[in-house]
């Protein structure tokens, strides 16, 4: 397996209501809890096609009309209170009938953000990191990988501003990204006729799992490698004021377990690993922890990350989502991953 156009320049920032605690998930993500205000990015006459495959965009973000969305291989257009984005993802082995079980996976963060010192909320750079594998075809043959040990339909979906898709990546962990990344799955599975969701999310996108499995009662098994799906935890252990993107509003997934409405195919493995150094492991206990009170079938997995901070996981989340996907039994899991972690 493998390690595993026409637009105008604009963007939005938009603040939260004062709380995300104790409403109904899909309230939250209503426009209701959104103020969007508009802000201009620099029109770039040159170059009119924005499209975020291209490193230059991953941090101004972009803007792409229905109209040129729809030109687009792959692509779903979703509108979130009244602003649409396109979301693009590369897939593997759907068929043109029924896909009863279809694999997702979210790729981690490709920004990564630089504050002043002394002042967090102050932004002095933008770096994008991990972005060697920015090509539809590099994509689609990571998910023809999957599909050819596992034998089940996979998608790569592009999480806003990156990888084709619009929007702005350095709102990520907003609940506008939740809610673009919700529907976006509601059009694939009307697309493809799928039944449920094995999903797989590496760290960022770990975020996005554990924000998805509040909003659907699709998904059969959800894996989350080195996931920050306790954010104000993760800003407490690290004495942040704010979460790493310089925002003091965020979506948080431990808040939102409550909501999680537990079926009998579901289940969750929450993996990391005990020395990282970006999401510290105490937070994915304290996740793991808020499940089990919940009374949800979840699992809290120790494995050994790469990298110089321990946190890369993801080739292992896959491996794990394509055992779930392939019916294997939770024990037998477990006994896996121990075994590549001697």
């Amino acid at each position: 397996m493998c390690a595993i156009p026409r637009v105008r320049g604009s963007s939005h920032l938009y603040k939260r209501a004062p709380s995300l605690t104790n409403h109904p998930a899909r309230r939250l993500l209503s426009l209701s809890s959104l103020i969007w205000v508009a802000m201009s990015w620099p029109i770039l006459a040159k170059d009119p096609l924005q499209d975020t495959l291209d490193p230059k965009y991953v941090k101004t973000g972009a803007m792409v009309s229905e109209r040129d969305c729809s030109t687009i291989e792959e692509t779903v257009w979703v509108v979130v209170d009244g602003h649409g984005d396109c979301i693009r993802y590369y897939g593997s082995g759907l068929k043109k009938g029924e896909n009863p079980t279809v694999f997702l996976w979210f790729h981690g963060d490709r920004v990564q953000r630089q504050h002043a010192k002394g002042d967090f909320f102050k932004t002095t750079a933008q770096q994008v990191i991990a972005y060697a594998d920015n090509r539809p075809q590099v994509l689609r043959a990571m998910m023809a990988a999957w599909v050819s040990e596992f034998a089940k339909p996979a998608i790569f979906i592009g999480r806003p501003g990156v990888y084709g898709s619009s929007g702005n990546h350095t709102h990520k962990r907003q609940p506008r990204e939740v809610a673009l990344m919700d529907k976006a799955l509601d059009a694939l599975k009307s697309r493809y006729s799928i039944d449920s969701f094995i999903v797989a999310g590496q760290s960022g996108g770990g975020h996005v799992t554990a924000s998805l499995l509040a909003q659907r009662t699709d998904i059969a098994c959800a894996v989350l490698t080195s996931a920050p799906a306790a954010v104000r935890a993760r800003n407490e252990i690290k004495k942040w004021p704010g979460d790493a993107t310089g925002m003091t509003t965020f979506y948080d997934p431990i808040e939102h377990v409550h909501e999680i409405k537990g079926h009998a195919r579901l289940r969750i493995f929450v993996v990391g690993d005990p020395r990282d150094k970006a999401v510290p492991f105490r937070t994915q206990q304290l996740y793991f922890e808020a499940l089990k009170a919940s009374k949800l079938d979840a699992y809290l997995v120790p494995a050994k990350g790469s990298g110089q901070q321990f946190h890369g996981l993801g080739p292992l989340g896959m491996r794990m989502a394509g055992w779930c996907a392939s019916g294997a039994a939770s024990k037998e899991i477990l006994d896996k991953v121990a075994g590549e972690s001697r």
